[in-house]
């Protein structure tokens, strides 16, 4: 996390500055780090393979986070620090697939994932897209919250295996975008 020197008190507090951005290859170390961040904290919510991700290379990193037509990688920055991320690539011709969603915990509840959702939303939309699927486990009350207030709705259920050994329900979502 950025600090920032409170020239009043003396003290160091957080940056709370953010920049949210779609990243680039430059971003490739950034993006491992949070990836095997999010795995191996919070492992529970992601069917991701934390040793997978371990494996891989920095040029496979690198190219996740390269955009295409197809596909990008949004991330929120505090400082020079990616603090959250998402994903979006291609389902069909119609339907984008949304994951990687995650924010480090000391920058939940604090508006940067409603940020991220929305700036993915726009980016499928601009190119196209008119329909967005996505799963979210059935514990993860916040994050359900979070996308049916922003009309997502479920549309199965079925359980998946996660980065931490447990199978749990999983609610499927479609979410119409907007032009």
């Amino acid at each position: 996390m950025s600090l920032i020197q409170n020239p009043h008190a003396g003290l160091t507090q957080p940056d709370t500055s953010i920049t949210t951005r779609i990243l680039c290859a430059n971003d490739a170390q950034a993006l491992r780090d949070i990836r095997l961040h999010a795995l191996t904290h919070d492992g529970r919510y992601f069917t991701a393979d934390r040793a997978a991700e371990s494996a891989r290379t920095m040029n496979q990193w690198a190219q996740a986070c390269i955009e295409t037509c197809d596909r990008a990688m949004f991330g929120a920055f505090a400082g020079n620090e990616l603090v959250a991320i998402m994903g979006a690539q291609k389902f069909d011709k119609t339907t984008v697939r949304y994951g990687s969603a995650y924010v480090m915990p000391a920058f939940r509840r604090s508006s940067i994932g409603t940020k991220l959702y929305n700036m993915r939303d726009a980016w499928a939309a601009a190119r196209g897209f008119t329909t967005a699927v996505f799963t979210i486990r059935a514990d993860n009350q916040r994050s359900r919250d979070i996308q049916e207030k922003q009309g997502a709705v479920v549309f199965k259920i079925e359980p998946l295996r996660f980065a931490d050994g447990s199978i749990a329900e999983t609610m499927w979502y479609k979410k119409y975008l907007m032009p």
